[in-house]
């Protein structure tokens, strides 16, 4: 290990190396496709409204039994 190549941090600050992938992904390549992505967002909300939904109607079940024994 040559301790030029190194900072104080075990940084390695030498020169670039060459990586063996000739061409790196750039930024668009590695995002989803959008439109999948709003697709499953969207099903992920539906589904959120869903169960928010039914805990709103059981909750307000629990409190109409609550408020009838009362």
């Amino acid at each position: 290990m040559d301790a030029d190549l190194y900072d104080e941090f075990g940084n390695y600050i030498g020169p670039e190396l060459e990586s063996e992938d000739e061409e790196e992904e750039s930024f668009s390549e590695r995002q989803p496709d959008t439109q999948e992505y709003d697709e499953h967002h969207h099903l992920d909300v539906q589904q959120d409204l869903k169960c928010l939904f039914a805990m709103f109607y059981f909750l307000a079940f629990v409190l109409f039994q609550i408020k009838s024994l009362i």
